[in-house]
């Protein structure tokens, strides 16, 4: 599908039609990026495809694998049966053991399905672009009907950070790659609490996590860790720039955040923030090992003064804090 992708970018190149579509594309890229919910975002793609492509109607599919069950996970209003309609347009975003999906559209009839096939190479950069938010979104769908998400701020959890880890390191060993963990936590948090009260802790929190879920990239994942701690794991990082670049852009945003604590006097609060930086295998063979030296890159943010960043040291770690 690499393949078709670059053939059909080729093309935009040199027409102004594909071009305007391409642009219209993006603009309705956008807009399901930032949908909360799972069937919030299917409904706006089912909508795109029936103006864009007058699809009758739309259905996706999840199959687990180790149980052979089939799972209906959204179907528009139309519903339809995939096996038996005669004109059907599909695309398989996941074949994984996490998440093993597929998106079926109703097509109205021969000369549908035939304009259909004539857009080949448009819809398969258009399923090339969907395949990642579709798994996100599906992925978040099935913490919040689990105990792997936190509530209040509407992210996986420890529990499910620890969980995608185990299944995500040894990938990392067998291809020999590299996989970056960011710690991030409010300076002087317990202050706000103490100052303020509770709610505009909250509050704080909630910023940071727009904030950082506005800044990785589609294969990221960024968790809530602790109370006040947050969790980014980068996949398959290039190199230390790539990561100090996303530390640094969360520490400049968040930076510019404001939470107004008294509405009457329009008092605002603004707050920073610190990063601790591990990599993984080099950093931590284990789990544990690896949590224990952000911790200990982290504190050395800290001592560096607020907004800070710090990747962890080998003599970080026989370092002794007095105080």
């Amino acid at each position: 599908m690499v393949e078709s992708v670059v053939k059909y970018l080729e093309e935009v190149k040199i027409s102004y039609k594909e071009f305007d579509r391409l642009m219209s594309f993006y603009e309705f890229k956008d807009t399901i990026i930032h949908k909360q919910y799972f069937e919030d975002m299917c409904s706006v793609i089912a909508k795109w495809f029936t103006y864009s492509f007058e699809t009758a109607a739309m259905k996706i599919t999840t199959y687990d694998i180790e149980q052979s069950v089939e799972k209906v996970v959204y179907e528009s209003s139309n519903s339809f049966d995939e096996h038996t309609e005669p004109f059907i347009l599909s695309f398989d975003f996941s074949k994984s053991y996490q998440v093993n999906g597929r998106i079926f559209f109703k097509l109205n009839n021969i000369k549908h399905k035939e304009k259909i096939d004539n857009d080949k190479l448009y819809l398969d950069f258009i399923f090339y672009e969907l395949r990642s938010i579709l798994i996100n979104h599906f992925v978040i769908k099935k913490l919040q009907d689990s105990s792997f998400m936190d509530d209040t701020l509407q992210l996986p959890n420890r529990k499910f950070l620890i969980a995608h880890l185990n299944n995500l390191t040894p990938i990392v060993l067998k291809e020999n790659i590299e996989l970056a963990v960011l710690k991030i936590q409010v300076d002087r948090f317990k202050a706000v609490i103490d100052e303020f009260n509770y709610d505009i802790g909250v509050q704080v929190l909630k910023k940071l996590t727009e904030v950082l879920k506005r800044n990785i990239s589609d294969t990221d994942l960024v968790t809530k860790f602790d109370h006040n701690s947050f969790l980014i794991c980068m996949q398959d990082v290039k190199d230390d720039i790539e990561i100090s670049t996303l530390a640094q852009k969360c520490i400049d945003d968040f930076a510019k955040e404001e939470v107004i604590v008294d509405p009457s006097t329009n008092q605002k609060l603004k707050k920073t923030i610190c990063v601790g930086i591990a990599i993984y295998p080099k950093d931590g063979s284990t789990l544990d090992e690896l949590f224990k030296n952000t911790d200990i890159a982290l504190d050395e943010a800290k001592n560096l003064g607020r907004s800070s960043y710090e990747f962890y040291k080998d003599d970080q770690n026989s370092a002794i804090d007095f105080f």
